[in-house]
């Protein structure tokens, strides 16, 4: 690993602890915070994924989606943004490689499973193995689209950080889809085979509502979801695969709320301490925001 992917990484994840911190004091502040436009949020992805990612050329626009939260409201946007060096796939096209390299992926296991099932030289079938595994790794890659695409999870409201993390590939609402409707039962319980909406449950947590269709493009919030949102709603967990019911995870968020704001006695210190910072930073990239809008319209 040379020096610069190395700092890289480590600025990386300094900036992910510290915005942890920020998005913990933002919870339940009891207020209504401002929302964030989603042209705003595009904004905001594009000037902090030029400042980590500039080894991939220009940036640009590629898609966006809503996460909302257990409640129906808008939690966090997923941006994603696209290399100019490469001519960027239809979203058709970009389903139809998804699909395909997870069935790659599926089939080399298996061969590397009848491998280990031969009956030839340690050395022959480690060789073997080796080869389809380095395969398995340009299959994943391709999959997930670190060479060519660059997610940003930005905050959908003022009470969030602007920029809550930041990554090389592709959203897991566009990735997880043939790995998860391949566990055990979520065939049998789900209602289609497309990621319909998607849940936000923290940093490193996502559930999906599936669906035989999808439901209106990140560009326009769903205003109706609360009252779409039944108890009994079946909901795939993004890392697990588990299938869960919204009451039964409003019920485990809400225990884990419970549990920190036990532990930690310093937190109202925290949030008062992180409002009056976290305000500041939404202010000065709304400053940057409105300077970029202004010498666009003179450009013109």
């Amino acid at each position: 690993m040379n020096m610069k992917l190395i700092i890289r990484t480590f600025l990386i994840c300094v900036f992910l602890v510290v915005n942890s911190a920020h998005l913990l004091a933002g919870e339940d502040s009891g207020q209504n915070p401002a929302p964030v436009p989603i042209e705003l949020a595009k904004f905001v992805a594009l000037y902090h994924a030029k400042q980590f990612y500039g080894d991939m050329g220009d940036l640009a626009l590629y898609d966006s989606e809503v996460y909302y939260d257990l409640k129906g409201n808008p939690a966090v946007y997923a941006i994603v943004l696209v290399s100019s060096e490469v001519t960027p796939p239809s979203h058709e096209q970009l389903n139809t490689k998804i699909g395909s390299r997870y069935s790659d992926i599926e089939s080399f296991r298996q061969e590397i499973t009848a491998i280990e099932n031969q009956s030839i030289s340690g050395k022959a079938k480690s060789q073997k193995i080796q080869n389809i595994r380095a395969q398995i790794i340009e299959a994943t890659k391709d999959l997930t689209g670190t060479e060519t695409f660059v997610t940003v999870i930005c905050g959908a409201n003022e009470s969030c950080v602007p920029v809550l993390k930041l990554f090389k590939g592709l959203p897991k609402h566009l990735t997880q889809a043939p790995l998860l409707l391949n566990k055990p039962g979520v065939k049998d319980v789900v209602r289609g085979e497309t990621v319909r909406r998607t849940f936000f449950l923290g940093m490193f947590d996502l559930a999906f509502e599936f669906g035989a269709y999808k439901s209106q493009r990140s560009l326009t919030i769903d205003k109706d979801i609360e009252g779409q949102l039944r108890p009994d709603m079946v909901l795939i967990h993004s890392r697990t695969g588990k299938i869960v019911k919204l009451s039964d995870l409003r019920t485990v968020i809400e225990q884990q709320k419970n549990k920190i704001e036990a532990a930690t006695k310093s937190r109202r210190q925290i949030e008062s301490r992180t409002t009056n910072s976290l305000q500041q930073k939404w202010d000065r990239l709304k400053n940057r925001y409105n300077q970029y809008l202004r010498e666009r319209e003179t450009a013109q």
